[in-house]
């Protein structure tokens, strides 16, 4: 074991805290590590399934499960052509298993899954007669979904999607019975456009959609419209990627609602110095002119190819903080009037002209028909209670207006005081509209539901042009929290967060990528790391020592674990010196090496902590940094990382949760054999720490 002298022996650790004018350090050590080959380094692992959002009624039934062997052609029958955007759906899925499906019209049938749900078919099952209603038998002789209508057999299917589990060789769906149907009847996801081909569209069929959302609110100023082809900058999402954003929407069965900033925050219309001449302040180009002619013929120009694209049923215009920069009034064929004036004034000419379009309901944000006082938080922009009623008072005979009442601090149900006010103001199309902070959004969705208003509306605030970079750090809070408003929106009589059973986290990465499950197991080997582990994580939490021992397998990943010990690496919280780099033989040909990993302390989201080395055979290298937000956090940060996907999760005696995570890391020459592994730890501050190697 000289070796292990050598590693953590004070003569080489030394080497660490010496300035760069001093000798250079002696070699790093290399371990040699019990390696086992195994035929099993992925075997696909059913367990229980967690069904988000939950369904109201699940009765498991007795018998034998529904299999699906990886080598067969699963029928799907459709009782007619509109429930094929279900079957599209689910056969999308089976793919990813490596299962065909073939798709026809066709009666129920042994063996098959059918998915139906006219009045006729409806009266036949339990079906409740509520808008996205749906029954879903699984048998041992096939599956049936009937839906109330198109809508519900979607929702049943995806419901499917979640209660099918991969075993070895086949993907299996006990037997059950299951009723269900959505509390608010209108739920949506707000988000901006992006320039990056396939990344909403990927959003929308694998999250949103998945998770039974039905509106889509695209705000889209920043694009390349033609009506303002002078303000496109590098951020205005091509037309073609909108359209496509807007197809697959549609396809989900997502209604897709244009959102064009129609008075304030039209910052996008204003870029590279254009068309100041419309603004209310052309010092502090924020708000339209409202009163200039010309100003008008601008937002119908842009309505113009808004519509095209779009085709839209429902239209929202913005109008939220109009004052909140540049001044407003100020153009001299506005003086005279109130803001609370202005503001009807173009609302009420924008509701006409889109009316006259043929568009069904026009939405609008809340704050200016709030003051202070009128809401639980800053969600009031009116400049006075009087201007706030008399906003309300000149709208409130639209009957097609939808106000989206945005309010993002969570309070009691009973504590969103704007929806009563709204209500007793006379309007009766509200939408709720959260953020991305939990108790928010189970909050305010039990409000909606309380005061009998149309739904909750999830919104996104992470630029004006998102990208997966945008996941890539603190902001994948507000996309994870997509399926916790599609759980809320769904049932609101669910506990509040931090008593419901799901890894949201987890749940948001797997459907994001969507990667494909093999059903058979994978060759590969799995590495003994414990002659070096130099660290016992139940010093950060005692539900560490519910880690197994001995070959374990981690949602289907199989590692060669000793319970609570692992490796840390340079970490100035630890009582003794630690080792700031280590290198492990592997000599082996490697796709794919998978490392479970944590850390004990934090570091700003963004900063290196740690990098993977990898030495080839042939003298060269491949490196893999390791961020922390994007691969890694801490045991027990609550935020998430896109790339390191949460394998292991237990909550401790005092509510903390702790976690592990996976790095994956493609070696980008498979052709090259590898020599050996560097485990480098680049912060001192965190204390990296790797419990577990395996590769393939």
């Amino acid at each position: 074991m000289a070796w292990r002298a050598m590693l953590f022996g004070l003569g080489w650790l030394s080497s660490f805290w010496l300035s760069a004018a001093q000798p250079p350090a002696p070699q790093i050590p290399s371990v040699e590590l019990p390696i086992y080959e195994v035929a099993d380094r992925w075997l696909p692992a059913p367990e229980e399934p967690e069904l988000l959002p939950p369904p109201k009624i699940l009765w498991r039934q007795a018998g034998a499960p529904f299999r699906i062997l990886v080598e067969h052609l699963v029928p799907i029958h459709l009782e007619d052509d509109s429930y094929r955007p279900a079957a599209n759906a689910l056969a999308r899925e089976l793919k990813r298993y490596g299962i065909a499906a073939k798709i026809e019209v066709a009666p129920p049938a042994p063996e098959a899954i059918f998915i139906g749900g006219s009045p006729a078919m409806q009266r036949q099952h339990p079906v409740p007669d509520l808008p996205g209603a749906y029954y879903l038998e699984v048998s041992e002789r096939g599956v049936r979904v009937i839906g109330r209508l198109a809508e519900g057999a979607f929702y049943g299917v995806q419901t499917l999607i979640q209660w099918f589990q991969p075993t070895e060789g086949a993907l299996q769906a006990e037997p059950v019975r299951i009723i269900d149907y959505p509390h608010l009847r209108w739920r949506g996801v707000h988000l901006f456009g992006s320039t990056q081909p396939d990344f909403l569209p990927r959003l929308i069929e694998n999250v949103i959609a998945h998770t039974k959302f039905n509106h889509l609110v695209l705000e889209c100023g920043y694009a390349q419209w033609e009506a303002i082809r002078p303000a496109w900058v590098d951020i205005s999402a091509p037309k073609p990627l909108l359209r496509e954003a807007v197809q697959t929407a549609r396809r989900n069965l997502l209604e897709p609602i244009p959102l064009i900033q129609s008075l304030g925050h039209m910052g996008w219309a204003f870029r590279n110095d254009a068309h100041r001449e419309l603004a209310e302040d052309p010092e502090t180009p924020w708000a339209l002119a409202p009163r200039i002619p010309k100003a008008r013929q601008f937002l119908l120009r842009l309505y113009d190819e808004v519509f095209e694209l779009f085709e839209p049923r429902s239209f929202h215009v913005g109008l939220d903080e109009v004052t909140l920069r540049g001044r407003f009034p100020y153009r001299p064929e506005s003086q005279g009037a109130t803001v609370a004036e202005l503001f009807t004034e173009h609302a009420e000419w924008l509701y006409g002209e889109l009316k006259r379009r043929g568009i069904s309901q026009v939405l609008m944000w809340g704050d200016m028909l709030l003051a202070r006082g009128e809401a639980n938080d800053g969600g009031a922009h009116a400049k006075s209670p009087q201007e706030a009623q008399y906003t309300r008072e000149r709208l409130r005979h639209l009957s097609d207006l939808v106000i989206c009442d945005w309010h993002y601090t969570p309070a009691t149900p009973e504590g969103y005081i704007s929806v009563p006010i709204l209500q007793r103001a006379g309007f009766s199309n509200i939408i709720a509209t959260t953020w991305y902070n939990p108790h928010n959004i189970a909050t305010f969705a039990k409000a909606a539901r309380q005061n009998r208003i149309l739904g909750l509306l999830q919104s996104t605030w992470a630029g004006y042009s998102l990208s997966e970079r945008t996941l890539q750090g603190i902001e994948l809070r507000q996309f994870v929290a997509y399926l916790i408003a599609a759980a809320y929106a769904w049932d609101t009589d669910l506990p509040l967060p931090e008593q419901l059973p799901y890894d949201f986290e987890r749940r948001f990465i797997e459907r994001y990528r969507l990667e494909p499950v093999p059903l058979h197991p994978r060759r590969g080997f799995v590495a003994d790391m414990s002659a070096i582990y130099n660290f016992d994580l139940s010093q950060l939490s005692p539900v560490f020592s519910e880690l197994p021992s001995g070959a374990a397998r981690l949602r289907g990943h199989r590692f060669q674990l000793a319970g609570a010990r692992g490796l840390m690496l340079a970490s100035r919280q630890a009582n003794t010196p630690l080792p700031t780099e280590v290198r492990l033989a592997l000599d082996r040909p490697t796709r794919t090496l998978y490392l479970l990993h944590t850390a004990s302390g934090q570091a700003d989201a963004g900063r290196e902590i740690a990098r993977l080395v990898v030495e080839y055979a042939d003298d060269t290298r491949a490196e893999q940094p390791i961020i922390y937000g994007q691969h890694i956090r801490s045991w027990n940060d609550p935020l998430y990382a896109l790339e390191g996907l949460p394998l292991w999760r237990k909550r401790d005696t005092n509510g903390t949760i702790a976690t592990l995570r996976l790095l994956t890391w493609h070696n980008p020459h498979p052709e090259r054999p590898l020599r050996a592994l560097h485990l480098l730890a680049t912060d001192r501050n965190v204390g990296w720490i790797v419990l577990a190697l395996a590769g393939e």
